[in-house]
């Protein structure tokens, strides 16, 4: 027997089998250890590999995190600044054109004030131009009507030249009618009633006004009024009445309302005599009431014809109130050439049967 043999057989044959599968048991155990040994390197180097991808991952997702948040804040800046674009040329716009709005209100005022004062130079050029056709009509009437003997109411016609002038009704025979007649309406009727109140208060004012004495005067300003009338005299009381009855028919034609006690006693001063009126004073507010009683008889327009008669003017009502006329002219009645100036004659009126009003008459 061997002596390899014989060394083993001296563990007996289940030793050497009990050998053998130990030594195999070890040699499986260490080829399993390291299996184990590299699988487990592997999971080591795969964990590795997959955090390594991870953090890469998250790297690039913060990488596109603040590349997109850089492009979002690049947008919002550029949004901003179209923006900001915006708004300054709409701001630019909206004060271009409000300059603009502001520039025509401008030119607009401008060319109203001068078509105002346009219109305000061509009234007065007209009312100057019909002041002197009508003063030359006058001076026609009036010696025709001289030459008449005062007592045949003057019309308008149209003459051969094609103007329109005031003649006898017996030479405006077979002429053309210098103006169509149109209807007077209710409002010329009104005034010319507030124009015959203010007419017949002038001429009550101007009976006594030379006569009222500065007691009367003083009395009418400071005096409570119960004793207003108990310290005046008659003629004192007349001028306050004449004075009150003008002021009335004035106030209530322009405004048509109630008439406090102010305004009298303002009117009064203005218009009428006060105590110590000195110098042109008292001549000055008779001329300022005679102004006043032509507008108004100037606005009464053809219903003045009517109530008076065809023919009848403001200078025939108002003449002897004038204590200074611009011209001097012939007096009523008098001879065609006779010399301006002298003693005025009373106003005196005639029924006219055919048009149904008042001719002037002259004497």
């Amino acid at each position: 027997m061997p002596q390899g043999i014989q060394l083993a057989g001296g563990f007996g044959a289940g030793g050497v089998k009990d050998a053998l599968v130990d030594l195999i048991a070890q040699r499986m155990a260490a080829q399993k250890f390291e299996e184990a040994k590299a699988a487990r390197v592997e999971q080591d180097r795969i964990a590795r590999e997959q955090l390594a991808q991870r953090a890469g991952e998250i790297d690039y997702r913060r990488q596109r995190d603040v590349v997109e948040d850089t492009t979002r804040a690049r947008e919002r800046g550029e949004d901003m600044a179209e923006s900001s674009r915006r708004f300054g040329i709409e701001r630019s716009e909206y004060d271009t054109a409000a300059q603009e709005r502001q520039f025509n209100r401008e030119q607009e005022g401008k060319t109203r004030s001068q078509e105002k004062a346009d219109r305000a130079k061509e009234r007065a050029e007209d009312r100057a131009f019909d002041a002197s056709e009508r003063a030359k009509d006058r001076a026609a009437s009036a010696a025709r009507a001289a030459a008449s003997g005062g007592n045949e109411p003057l019309v308008k016609a149209v003459g051969k030249d094609g103007k329109a002038r005031w003649v006898t009704r017996s030479e405006a025979v077979g002429m053309e009618a210098g103006e169509p007649a149109r209807s007077i309406t209710g409002q010329e009727r009104t005034t010319l009633g507030f124009f015959n109140r203010m007419l017949e208060a002038e001429k009550h004012a101007r009976a006594v006004e030379d006569k009222v004495g500065e007691k009367d005067l003083i009395a009418a300003e400071r005096a409570p009024a119960i004793l207003e009338n108990w310290l005046q005299s008659k003629e004192g009381q007349a001028y306050l009445q004449a004075q009150r009855m003008f002021t009335e028919a004035r106030l209530r034609k322009e405004s048509g309302a109630g008439i406090p006690a102010s305004e009298y006693e303002s009117d009064r001063k203005t218009n009428f005599r006060t105590a110590g009126d000195k110098g042109d004073v008292l001549k000055n507010k008779r001329a300022s009431r005679l102004t006043t009683m032509r507008g108004i008889g100037n606005a009464a327009g053809r219903a003045l014809q009517e109530y008076y008669g065809e023919g009848a003017t403001l200078d025939d009502l108002l003449w002897e109130f004038d204590d200074a006329p611009a011209v001097a002219a012939p007096l009523p009645g008098a001879a065609p050439g006779a010399p301006a100036g002298g003693t005025p004659t009373p106003m005196q009126f005639d029924f006219d049967p055919k048009t149904g009003g008042l001719v002037p008459r002259r004497p």
